[in-house]
């Protein structure tokens, strides 16, 4: 969340005495070094605990560190950690904000573990939160989760699913709606019936029902057109999900309409 929680340095430090002192405060998942050459304790460091380390581009410059850190009165070495710190967090600053929004409603362990995912492993929230809260849905995808090769493939399907979900779910919802309007359509057509028969002539009450009763079998047809919309995108997902099952050891390839130099 941006806290800092304690600033310190020591040039003296090894590395099993480092990582004793971070383990007081917690796990690390970032890592920043203000070099863009990563120096090799920060690299063994950062493998005890399979944590990321961000590095610049180019070696921050000591105005851009000063400007960072303006806010704290720091000697020199303990402005170079915070500036490293800031610096690897804004690089998922964003990120971290989205996943707090868009799971603002779950455990923090939860929100934890998702940021952990999305990190380490660079998978979207969706395919992350399910991950963690729906094993038993995704286990076929966990089995090829750490396939570098499949990542991308699986996170364009995966996201594929999510949104045939939420069209379905909007469908359903959508479809309850109809259902219910039906529903009570019918219920006022007794009422009306009863009502109409006592003030106007027979032929004008049939008239009227009729009406009503077209509209009832236009919605009618609607309902039916989304159900199998419904059914289709559900096995359009089911298909999607028996992929992930049968990929294995084998990989994903584009297919082309040919052999020529241009589908290369």
């Amino acid at each position: 969340d941006k806290k800092i929680i304690k600033i310190d340095s020591s040039k003296d430090l090894d590395l099993n005495s480092l990582i004793k002192k971070i383990n007081e405060y917690g796990k690390p998942l970032i890592i920043g070094t203000d070099k863009k050459k990563i120096p090799n304790l920060i690299s063994k460091f950062a493998a005890q605990f399979n944590a990321k380390v961000i590095a610049p581009k180019s070696d921050l410059l000591v105005k851009e560190k000063k400007k960072n850190t303006k806010d704290y009165k720091l000697n020199d070495h303990k402005r170079d950690a915070l500036a490293a710190a800031l610096y690897a967090y804004s690089k998922y600053e964003r990120l971290f904000s989205k996943i707090d929004y868009h799971l603002k409603e779950f455990d923090k362990k939860i929100i934890e573990k998702v940021r952990e995912l999305c990190v380490k492993d660079e998978l979207n929230i969706a395919l992350s939160l399910d991950l963690i809260t729906k094993p038993e849905k995704v286990k076929e995808i966990k089995k090829i989760i750490h396939k570098k090769e499949l990542k991308k493939d699986l996170i364009f399907l995966y996201d594929k699913i999510k949104k045939q979900e939420k069209t379905m779910n909007y469908l359903k919802k959508k479809q309850n709606k109809n259902e219910n309007y039906i529903r009570k359509i019918k219920q006022r057509d007794k009422y009306l019936l009863k009502k109409i028969n006592q003030l106007i002539p027979d032929e004008k009450a049939e008239e009227l029902l009729n009406l009503r009763e077209e509209r009832i079998i236009s919605l009618s047809n609607e309902l039916k057109a989304k159900d199998e919309n419904i059914n289709y995108l559900q096995e359009e997902m089911n298909k999607l999900y028996g992929f992930f099952s049968e990929i294995g050891d084998n990989y994903l390839v584009k297919k082309l309409r040919n052999l020529g130099y241009e589908e290369l």
